[in-house]
């Protein structure tokens, strides 16, 4: 794994620690922005193992779709869950 992968998936610990924490809070909207960063910052991840990378989200989004969820290297759920918590987290923006 190369480094800039291990900070994606430092980002994405901190993310959901910071989710855990709004939630226990009662701050429902921050713990969803930080649940659906969780999951980009895997995406992206991911993606930067294959050596791609993308500047939106939409890019990302694809890619994650395209490359993992299409070639049936993971669940296309993981695709359809990281677009469903996309949403909610604009909803709650």
């Amino acid at each position: 794994m190369n480094e800039s992968t291990c900070k994606l998936l430092d980002k994405t610990d901190r993310s959901i620690a910071a989710g855990e924490s709004a939630v226990a809070d009662g701050h429902v909207e921050a713990a969803a922005n930080r649940a659906y960063y969780a999951m980009f910052y895997v995406a992206e991840a991911l993606l930067n193992e294959r050596g791609l990378y993308f500047r939106k989200h939409g890019g990302v989004h694809g890619a994650f779709g395209e490359h993992f969820a299409k070639t049936g290297l993971l669940d296309p759920r993981y695709h359809r869950r990281l677009l469903a918590a996309f949403n909610k987290r604009i909803a709650a923006d």
